[in-house]
């Protein structure tokens, strides 16, 4: 348990942590290249070589398609909404069939393709992957177990596809099977009738699960290969994560508890959502061996593999972020001002040998900047885990000073606490901890 929901635990109704979206993208990986598809329309198909209007006859077939059993069906095929597509198509919903397809939403978007390159009248062409923004088909339906979901299908070779899940859905199914009284409010669940056997419900979805459903809807949308094609060639779509979010929902007693924390954290957090401070947050430092720019959108660095079968893994990464971040929370509602420790600072720390060691001025201006790098929120989510060097920058920007003066000011206000080597001994910058050492000292043990 983390220190939010233990601290506040007597406010707590209920709480339960679940995935909300899953987004899987859904490839064809014997189709990833040009040479591999040549050799499929050779050998299945009885076709050399793959020509530019080849390709253009099957996505034109794809969506003849698509649009022909949806009339059959009585699906309505609707042009791209203004707003957000989830609101759009909640009215569809209302009375929905298991297995059933409610809408189509038909919008332009980005896809990695195979064209052909080439001329008709010398007959010779070879294939390459493009980024092209083409016509998809966002095929909302509810699925019998997964209950509300959306397939998007490319109808161009060679098809990709993203199937987006919600386990907010899948778990009101579940408790529905199992006689489970409950209030579900889109993303989250008011009231349960059992808490306990919702998280363990939660916590038993499987990379199985996915990709059953993934699959079976996946098959039906790309009519294009056969069975024995999909058996021996291996023509199916393989499911690999592209965005997933984690939630851990507390639902509180009473309003205004809630209200009365959520208007301090809110603005605490300003200070803590800095790109820096939120990979610290995740788990991984950010050090110069790290590529590429740092951003709010973090992308490869926990070492998970994207194929949905690392789905365990995944879940143990998400659950441990989330602990840490209510962690840091709980911190910044008991901050060490609130807990006394600041005035326990002041005074003397006696060690078990009997050693006293003098507690901090408060009042020095580079003990203040020690202890105000110390206590930045960046170290609390580390675990307390820190280096030197990485105190060494925010000190100097406490105190206003360079890198040049602060050694002048450094050996000039240490020699008391350092003893008497310390007048002939310069600092050496943020790898030197020697004339720190009753400062760092004091400030740790308490």
């Amino acid at each position: 348990m983390n220190a939010f929901r233990e601290h506040h635990e007597d406010s707590i109704r209920f709480g339960y942590r679940c995935f909300d979206r899953l987004l899987l993208n859904g490839l064809i990986q014997p189709f990833q290249q040009p040479e591999r598809v040549v050799r499929f329309f050779t050998r299945y198909r009885d076709q050399y070589p793959v020509t530019r209007q080849l390709l253009r006859d099957i996505a034109n077939q794809d969506h003849a398609w698509i649009e022909a059993r949806a009339r059959e069906r009585r699906v309505p095929i609707l042009a791209e909404p203004d707003g957000r597509r989830d609101e759009f198509v909640d009215r569809f919903f209302r009375r929905a069939k298991p297995d059933e397809v409610v809408v189509i939403l038909k919008a332009r978007e980005p896809a990695r393709i195979v064209t052909a390159i080439g001329t008709p009248t010398d007959n010779r062409w070879h294939l390459q992957f493009a980024q092209r923004w083409v016509a998809h088909y966002n095929i909302y339906l509810n699925d019998q177990r997964w209950g509300r979901l959306c397939v998007r299908v490319c109808p161009y070779f060679p098809f990709s596809a993203r199937v987006c899940l919600n386990q907010h859905h899948w778990l009101a199914n579940r408790l529905r099977e199992e006689g489970i009284t409950f209030r579900q409010c889109r993303n989250a669940f008011l009231q349960c009738g059992d808490p306990d056997r919702l998280q363990a419900l939660a916590d038993s979805l499987t990379a199985h699960d996915l990709v059953t459903c993934g699959q079976k809807w996946l098959r039906a949308f790309t009519p294009f290969f056969t069975a024995e094609e999909r058996r021996e060639a291996g023509c199916q779509h393989r499911l690999f994560f592209a965005q997933t979010e984690y939630g851990d929902n507390l639902i509180f007693q009473r309003r205004a508890a809630l209200d009365q924390r959520g208007a301090r954290l809110l603005d605490a957090n300003r200070t803590i959502g800095q790109p820096d401070s939120i990979t610290t947050i995740f788990g991984r430092r950010v050090t110069t061996h790290h590529a590429g720019k740092l951003q709010t959108s973090i992308h490869d660095f926990y070492g998970i593999r994207k194929a949905v079968e690392h789905l365990p893994a995944l879940h143990r990464q998400l659950a441990g972020i989330v602990d840490r971040y209510l962690d840091v929370q709980q911190d910044i509602l008991e901050t060490f001002v609130d807990r006394g420790q600041l005035r326990r600072l002041a005074k003397p720390t006696v060690l078990p040998s009997g050693k006293r060691l003098p507690g901090l001025k408060l009042d020095h201006p580079r003990q203040l900047a020690l202890m105000h790098a110390l206590v930045r929120f960046a170290h609390v989510a580390a675990g307390g885990t820190f280096k030197t060097a990485d105190l060494y920058p925010h000190a100097l920007a406490a105190l206003g000073v360079t890198p040049e003066t602060y050694h002048w000011h450094h050996s000039a206000t240490t020699s008391r606490n350092c003893g008497p080597r310390a007048s002939s001994r310069r600092c050496r910058g943020p790898g030197d901890i020697g004339c720190c050492r009753s400062a760092t000292a004091s400030a740790s043990s308490s």
